[in-house]
């Protein structure tokens, strides 16, 4: 089975979503192959819990560079097959961030479309 490379990480994926392509990433670059890890790597919505373990606030955060998942929490959200693989992946990410420019109007992709190979 042919795979694919991730443009930001570079890791080899075998699902990926090009709905970066023109459409800026938190970075405000543009990616034409975007694996499902460097993908869930913004973290868009914080969640305080009572003392029962229920949710009783959620927040939703920015879509930037300043809200990202740790490696161990992308991969527990099962958005990476590793916890290798999501540190590759949140490590891309967090120095692509470091090198752009703030920049408050890029907006979420809600809902992408994922290629399988």
């Amino acid at each position: 089975m042919k795979k694919i490379k991730c443009d930001l990480c570079g890791q080899n994926t075998e699902m990926y979503t090009s709905c970066h392509k023109n459409n800026a990433f938190i970075d405000g670059r543009t990616y034409a192959k975007l694996c499902f890890s460097c993908f869930n790597s913004p973290k868009t919505i914080s969640q305080k819990y009572d003392k029962n373990g229920n949710i009783k606030e959620q927040i939703e955060l920015d879509y930037s560079c300043e809200n990202l998942l740790t490696a161990k929490e992308l991969y527990s959200q099962g958005s990476a097959d590793s916890l290798k693989q999501a540190k590759i992946s949140i490590d891309a990410v967090s120095r692509s961030c470091e090198k752009c420019a703030k920049n408050k109007n890029i907006k979420q992709v809600k809902n992408p479309d994922w290629f399988v190979l």
